[in-house]
Order: structure tokens, then sequence, then C-alpha cells
């Protein structure tokens, strides 16, 4: 993952086309010490799923439940992979952006939340109408 770590991102969407494999590698980089490197990991995921729907969903799903209370785990670096997701393969994430706007009631996640819904709501305004309200409470509360 050196080309991650030069910032080449074309070269990893390239790679990630060719060899889809490398998605459990770009996963784990979701939680590096370094954000520029969680950041292009989470860049990375998004165009790995606009070129693989079906491994898209599969990622959307494991963010999904990493948000879910009963999974034990912390969500907070799988939100940004999860609106790149979106912008780049709406159809993929659309019917997990409810769970994304739910997560607005932890207040551990919150703030990462509003985040990843600020670039959405900027790229594909679309795909939160139905959660204004929801999102407005949440920005006010």
């Amino acid at each position: 993952m050196d080309l991650l770590h030069q910032g080449e991102m074309e070269k990893v969407g390239v790679l990630t086309k060719e060899r889809p494999g490398l998605l459990r590698h770009l996963l784990g980089r979701l939680w590096d010490e370094a954000p520029e490197i969680r950041h292009r990991a989470a860049v990375a995921l998004g165009c790995a799923a606009e070129q693989h729907p079906q491994q898209g969903l599969e990622l959307m799903r494991r963010f999904a439940w990493a948000l879910n209370d009963e999974s034990a785990t912390n969500g907070l670096h799988v939100i940004p992979a999860m609106a790149e997701i979106a912008l780049r393969a709406p159809g993929v994430a659309e019917p997990f952006l409810g769970m994304l706007v739910n997560a607005l009631d932890d207040p551990g996640l919150r703030a990462e939340v509003l985040s990843a819904l600020e670039l959405i709501d900027e790229h594909r305004p679309e795909l939160l109408e139905e959660f204004r309200e929801e999102i407005r409470l949440a920005e006010e509360g």
C-alpha cells in the first residue's frame, strides 16, 4: 500500500479495479494512525465500490454493522468510507444512509457523522432529502 502512503490515488484506483482483493488491505488503513492515510483509504474504498458494486454493498453492510451497538465495535473510522461510497456509488450506499443518520444519536460518533453528512449533502444532496429534519435537529442539539 505504498501508493496509498504516497497519495497516488489514481494508481490505487486502477489497482482496486484490477485486484478487488486489495479491499481488505484498504479496510485496515481506516484505522491507521495518520489521518491522511485514513482519508485516502476511505476515498479508495469509495472508488472500489463504484467499480465493484457488489463488493461495495458488502462493505456498506459491514460498516452499518460496525455502527450498530450490538456489534461491540466502534464505527467511528468507517463513517468517512460510508460517505465516500455514497459520493461514488450512491445506489450502493442509499439503503444504508438511514443507519448513518441514526448514528447521530451516539455522542461519540456525532461529529464524524455530521462531517460525513455535510460531504454527502455538498455533492449528493438528493440522497439526504428524507433525513433533512433529523439532521437539522442533530445540528441544533
